[in-house]
């Protein structure tokens, strides 16, 4: 009885380890899910959506289209350099840095 007890309590602790990473990674997703939809107007990405396959569809749809995108820029300009500027419109702004960027403190 007490090993019954023993797995039981263990594979409860393992479900309570898997919950936790499960909500990391639903809230991570659908941040991310927000801002596609936020930044880019397309049919797939109907904000509100709470399934996780369904979110990681939309994303996936997004990043390939907008691969293709690139892809044919990049063939239509051979002779010119990709323009990042364009690719990455809000990276590095004050609130990127602020949220992202650590210093070490001095020792």
């Amino acid at each position: 009885m007490d090993q019954a007890k023993k797995e039981h309590s263990a594979l409860m602790e393992k479900f309570k380890r898997i919950n936790i990473v499960n909500d990391q990674v639903n809230g991570w997703a659908k941040r991310v899910f927000g801002k596609f939809a936020a930044l880019i107007d397309s049919p797939n990405l109907q904000p509100g959506t709470t399934d996780i396959t369904k979110i990681f569809e939309g994303m996936n749809f997004v990043v390939c289209d907008e691969l293709k995108r690139l892809i044919e820029k990049q063939q239509d300009d051979d002779e010119k350099a990709i323009e990042y500027g364009d690719v990455f419109t809000d990276f590095a702004t004050e609130d990127f840095i602020a949220k992202n960027i650590r210093v070490r403190p001095v020792s």
